[in-house]
Order: C-alpha cells, then structure tokens, then sequence
C-alpha cells in the first residue's frame, strides 16, 4: 500500500496512460481532433482566434473541474465498497 500512496503522490499513477490502453482509437481520435481544430483556427480572423482560445480556454476549465470531480467521487465509491467488504467479514 505504501509504494502505491508514493506513485499516487509522487504521479507515477497515470490514468490517462490507463484509458489509452482501454481505448486503444484515443489517440488517433485525438490527432484527428487536434488536426480539425488547426484547420480550422487557421480559417478565423486574429480576433476570432482570440475569441476562440478564450473560449476553448473556458471549456478545457470547465473539463478539468469535471474530471476531478468524477475521481474524487470514484475514489469515494471505491473507498465505501472496501469499508462495507470488510466490515462485513
């Protein structure tokens, strides 16, 4: 347990690497995405790339906020699962 406290601590946990591996078309799906959004950034006017990095900006915030949302409720999930196992042995 102690080594697994010091890599969730010290980041040698990466649960991104972890979903890659559960889902092996990620990384291409985001190539993909990163290819679309450049082409598309390169069509706007400077104004609208500002407009759009301050939006993007928001959402990738908004995104953030979320996803530690979702582990810190995870984590609580899997911590009452264990606490309700082994009570009841």
């Amino acid at each position: 347990m102690n080594n697994f406290l010091q890599d969730l601590w010290y980041s040698g946990i990466h649960p991104q690497k972890e979903a890659e591996k559960e889902f092996p078309d990620l990384l291409s799906q985001e190539r993909i995405r990163k290819e679309a959004e450049n082409e598309f950034v390169e069509s706007l006017s400077e104004e609208q790339k500002e407009r759009f990095h301050h939006y993007k900006s928001l959402v990738e915030f908004e995104d953030r906020m979320r996803q530690e949302g979702a582990f810190r409720s995870g984590f609580r999930l899997g911590a009452g699962l264990m606490e309700e196992a082994l009570r009841k042995e």
